[in-house]
């Protein structure tokens, strides 16, 4: 049969959950250069191991990455989505400016611009 085109209607045909881990997927997770330092979505925050766990520092305290992404994962996606707006931007020159001005590592940008433009098709008409 033929394959339906994928329209901005499909989310509503979603559940939450599923709407969550397909928006979700769309947070950048980059290490940048300072120490225990990443780029999670559009901000940056402080990551660090403890036993088997990945820490994000929120707040005063520690959540696990899974929790993080669980919380904030829309809202990132949602905030990567104006900037792409505000700049007219495709999703792949928003996060490659946020890498850059939050100093991300030269070898996370660098394969990052050389990914294949058609990739990010389907995200860039979003």
């Amino acid at each position: 049969g033929e394959e339906e085109e994928w329209t901005f209607d499909n989310f509503a045909n979603l559940d939450v959950p599923s709407l969550c881990q397909l928006v979700g997927t769309f947070m950048p997770i980059v290490k940048l250069k300072k120490d225990d330092q990443f780029l999670l979505g559009t901000e940056t925050k402080q990551v660090m191991t403890r036993g088997e766990n990945s820490m994000v520092r929120v707040g005063g305290g520690y959540v696990t990455i899974t929790e993080y992404y669980n919380k904030y994962s829309v809202k990132q996606c949602v905030q990567l989505y104006h900037i792409m707006n505000a700049n007219s931007q495709t999703f792949k020159d928003a996060v490659v400016d946020l890498m850059n001005k939050n100093m991300a590592m030269e070898d996370f940008i660098a394969t990052y611009e050389d990914l294949d433009d058609d990739s990010w098709e389907s995200i860039n008409q979003l």
